[in-house]
């Protein structure tokens, strides 16, 4: 029996919802627990969940654009952290620790785009909860699927400790002009 697979486009928000719904195994690991598919303050439908280590996750995506997911994201930790109560009553474990605080740097951010979001390198270096995943949309035997990678990071960050700082030559105060130079400016009029 042979497999067809081949590439095709996702007709709504809804679909890509239940495609990546599906996929939260691959994503979060097993087992992991639905917390909210449903935001009273976000006109998005991200998934707020526990990965199969107990850690809170959030799942935003964007059918077109890496960066629209990104800032969707962020506005939702921001959003989480002023209205504390609605996730205290969706889920008061979350809340019940030592600090009792569930901080949004806490919360781990997955952006599933088809498209890289800008700066997420960048951004990823201040915010290690921050896991960036790109689709494909498929079609395999006539049935919707999405092909789902981690990110390719192109960001290669050196730290400033191992950096050798080489001096470079600069010239202060009154400093004599070489010979070359001297007859540089000679050929502009400006010496004498």
């Amino acid at each position: 029996m042979n497999t067809d697979i081949s590439s095709t486009q996702l007709d709504s928000d809804d679909m890509l919802n239940e495609l990546i719904f599906q996929s939260l195994d691959k994503i979060l690991g097993t087992p992991h627990q639905i917390i909210s598919r449903d935001f009273p303050f976000t006109g998005t439908q991200p998934i707020l969940a526990l990965d199969c280590n107990q850690h809170p996750a959030l799942i935003v995506f964007d059918r077109h654009d890496g960066g629209q997911a990104l800032l969707t994201g962020l506005k939702i930790l921001e959003s989480i952290e002023s209205n504390r109560a609605w996730l205290l009553r969706l889920h008061p474990e979350l809340l019940d620790n030592d600090q009792h605080a569930l901080r949004p740097e806490d919360i781990q951010l997955f952006i599933l785009a088809p498209t890289l979001p800008p700066g997420a390198d960048y951004l990823k270096q201040g915010f290690s909860q921050l896991h960036v995943l790109t689709f494909q949309p498929l079609l395999i035997n006539g049935k919707a699927a999405l092909l789902i990678e981690p990110a390719a990071t192109t960001f290669e960050q050196v730290p400033a400790k191992n950096k050798k700082i080489e001096p470079s030559p600069f010239r202060t105060g009154m400093t004599e002009l070489e010979k070359t130079e001297e007859d540089y400016f000679r050929n502009l009029n400006i010496m004498a």
